[in-house]
């Protein structure tokens, strides 16, 4: 029972510290390489309350690795620094996707037949910030008329002339004849 006890004692922490090591190591360097800048935001597809955003994902460090997370913001103004704190955050961001690969947002919630600045900053899971990207820009389109038109209503009167034919009591002698009385008809359309 004493050596079991003894070789736990040993094995627990060299287990311990293998563990540790395949962790994050403190004394390794500490991550402070930003995900790489974004240059290639354009805002393309505009509807009348969105836009959809298109870019290259950074990566963790520069362009290796996935970044941690997107901040993307919008404004009706030019999107400079001294703009970017009271932009507008669009609510659910995605996650980013590995370096390299093709991103996409839309953002929602837009006026009508208005211009937008749009602009992302990209973080790593050490809270390194990347600088601003490009400014995007695009306008929304008019608001679709979803009412219907009025139905349209045709009134016009016709009138006809049937020809009724009446067949007065004659004499063999007399030579036929006939007499013919209009019958006027009224109809009048409704909606079609």
């Amino acid at each position: 029972m004493r050596l079991d006890i003894r070789v736990r004692i040993l094995i627990a922490p060299a287990l311990a510290s293998l563990l540790w090591s395949c962790s994050d190591d403190p004394g390794a360097p500490a991550d402070t390489t930003p995900p790489a800048t974004v240059n290639t935001l354009v805002a393309v597809a505009p509807e009348w309350d969105r836009i959809t955003l298109v870019w290259t994902a950074p990566g963790d460090d520069g362009w290796t690795g996935t970044a941690a997370r997107y901040d993307i913001r919008y404004s009706q103004s030019p999107l400079t620094e001294a703009v970017w704190p009271s932009a507008t955050q669009a609510e659910g961001a995605p996650p980013p996707k590995p370096g390299g690969s093709r991103d996409t947002f839309v953002v929602t919630g837009l006026s009508p037949t208005s211009y937008y600045y749009f602009a992302l900053k990209t973080a790593d899971a050490a809270g390194n910030w990347s600088a601003k990207s490009n400014i995007a820009s695009a306008a929304t389109t008019a608001k679709p008329d979803n009412v219907p038109p009025a139905a349209e209503r045709f009134d016009f009167e016709m009138r006809m002339v049937i020809p009724v034919i009446s067949k007065p009591m004659r004499s063999d002698s007399e030579l036929p004849h006939y007499r013919l009385n209009p019958g006027p008809m009224r109809r009048i359309l409704g909606a079609v």
